[in-house]
């Protein structure tokens, strides 16, 4: 039990910068939606504003809503790029915890070019029977 409790501190420790930067992406990403949402639940004007009025809020309204969608594309990726390296970092710490203290076994060695070897005799007396012709 001990050694699970150790474990979330310490992955709290190591992905603390994480966590606190997806909490501020959501901030940011709150703030935008809710400034969508008031422009688009402003009540309905009356006759009196004038068809540029309109076209302004419209232009403005489409801005917020890019902007919208900005942010959580952009936030939608920065999420997918974290869990990314968050998983292959998880991966590696599982992969040496498994293998920390385990030495690999020595591979045994078998000499499979051994019998098309040449002595050094037999090359010597083939020099020499050649320098002998």
């Amino acid at each position: 039990m001990a050694d699970l409790k150790y474990r979330n501190l310490f992955f709290m420790k190591q992905h603390s910068h994480h966590i606190l930067l997806i909490l501020c992406l959501g901030m940011v990403f709150g703030f935008f939606a809710s400034i969508l949402q008031a422009q688009t639940s402003e009540p309905v004007a009356s006759e009196a504003i004038v068809e540029v009025d309109k076209s302004k809020q419209e232009q403005s309204r489409q801005e917020l809503r890019l902007m919208l969608w900005l942010s959580i594309i952009v936030l939608t990726l920065f999420v997918l790029f974290v869990a990314i390296l968050s998983f292959f970092r998880w991966r590696r710490a599982v992969r040496h915890s498994l293998n920390v203290g385990k030495k690999n076994e020595p591979t045994e060695v078998t000499d499979l070019w051994s019998k098309y070897r040449i002595d050094e005799k037999e090359i010597d007396a083939f020099f020499e029977d050649e320098k002998g012709s």
